[in-house]
């Protein structure tokens, strides 16, 4: 079986989601005795592909678009005009992780194979400027469906335009009424993606699905397939410090909770409760300039690589992940199987692991006063932590051998009904 996949970064470069989801299942084919490539968006280049070969997995090129969010819904595939250049490989089966960055002559381009086309849903990019529905409303509460061009527009004016001269330079252009355009079309484009491009979609949680065909109504087949998650290679023995170690990793990004974060610390300081350490990856340069790194118990760090994760989730007790948005939220997983006590919000796939008050603690909204009251209560009975950590030893969580079993059984249905 020969397997191409789609990925928006390079997991060579690129240490998250998608990326790292992509070479998991090169390395995993290639283990079970098949052969995959990746495609990947070239930078401003309209030169013919080529592929090579670093960490054994073989790497083309096809052509990027600028304003890939706009842009790539403005028309039809085969509309574009780099239709012309090759991909030097003859895939069984293609699975598109995302596309996006991607010009969309791709997808026209992967059709041309004549093979079945996997298309995974792990986030909201075929809808949302913002890959992520929370920018709309000022509580960042989910958009429900249906989306407005309105809607659309008046939010990507409101979050692109920070300053008095952008917004006027938005009012001499009508640059509203041009954004409204592009999006009255995008639903249709999206209905011909769907129809004329994908075979078979799989989704990280059924709840995640649940919510995108409340925007897209259809009756392809699907699967729900969860994300499997490496178990440690050494498992860390946790010291019983006096104080408790905490671990956010969600970098400087609105949709991570890193608002959430800096405003309930500083009301923890304020308390006079120091007995953590809370160590923040991802943004260092942005993060650090926080009035939280005068404290010498909080410190931080750029994003880890994946080789890391042993150490540095083992060094935690607790960790804090305050997502606005997530299709399964991969990360939580990684805390809970490395013994990490998670505090997250009850987003797409969490509660489905995360048991309240059982093996961790969801948080419902005003966020940062629901993980003040919880943090503070840890703070000062640590017994609780314990009480968690011990419920950890019974979860359930998917390893990513059985996850490729169940994406290998939806390649082999696909291609075995394409030859009959």
């Amino acid at each position: 079986m020969k397997v191409l996949y789609l990925s928006h970064g390079d997991p060579d470069i690129e240490f998250s989601g998608v990326p790292l989801i992509a070479k998991q299942y090169l390395l995993s084919l290639k283990q079970n005795g098949h052969e995959g490539v990746l495609l990947l968006p070239g930078v401003n280049t309209f030169t013919k592909n080529f592929g090579n070969k670093k960490d054994e997995i073989t790497k083309f090129y096809w052509p990027s678009i600028d304003n890939w969010s706009l842009q790539a819904f403005q028309k039809k595939p085969d509309r574009f005009s780099d239709l012309n250049l090759e991909i030097d490989y003859k895939p069984d089966i293609i699975h598109i992780l995302d596309w996006i960055n991607f010009s969309p002559s791709v997808l026209k381009k992967l059709k041309s194979f004549n093979v079945p086309i996997v298309r995974h849903i792990l986030n909201f990019e075929d809808f949302c400027y913002f890959t992520s529905p929370i920018f709309f409303h000022s509580d960042n509460n989910i958009c429900k469906p249906p989306l407005s061009s309105e809607n659309c527009s008046t939010c990507i004016l409101k979050n692109k335009d920070k300053n008095i001269f952008d917004k006027i330079k938005s009012f001499l252009f009508n640059r509203k009424e041009k954004l409204k355009k592009n999006f009255e079309n995008r639903q249709s484009i999206i209905k011909e993606h769907f129809i004329n491009y994908f075979d078979h979609l799989i989704f990280p949680s059924s709840s995640f699905a649940e919510f995108f065909f409340e925007h897209y109504k259809d009756t392809k087949q699907y699967s729900i397939i969860n994300l499997g998650i490496e178990r440690p290679k050494d498992k860390k023995n946790k010291k019983n410090n006096d104080s408790i170690n905490i671990i956010f990793c969600g970098g400087a990004d609105l949709r991570k909770g890193w608002f959430v974060i800096e405003n309930t610390f500083k009301r923890i300081l304020i308390d006079g409760l120091t007995n953590f350490n809370l160590r923040v990856y991802g943004h260092k340069k942005k993060t650090s300039q926080s009035s939280l790194s005068k404290f010498k118990n909080i410190n931080f760090f750029e994003s880890y690589s994946p080789d890391e994760i042993d150490t540095i989730f083992g060094w935690a007790d607790l960790a804090i992940v305050p997502t606005l948005f997530e299709g399964y939220s991969k990360i939580v997983r990684e805390f809970m199987v490395r013994g990490v006590i998670p505090i997250s919000t009850d987003a797409f796939g969490i509660p489905d692991i995360v048991k309240n008050n059982v093996n961790g603690i969801i948080i419902k909204k005003p966020l940062e006063n629901n993980l003040y009251i919880t943090l503070k209560n840890i703070l000062l009975n640590r017994e609780i932590l314990e009480y968690m950590k011990n419920n950890l030893q019974n979860i359930k969580i998917i390893e990513p051998n059985e996850e490729f079993k169940k994406i290998q059984q939806v390649y082999q249905t696909l291609i075995n009904k394409k030859i009959i």
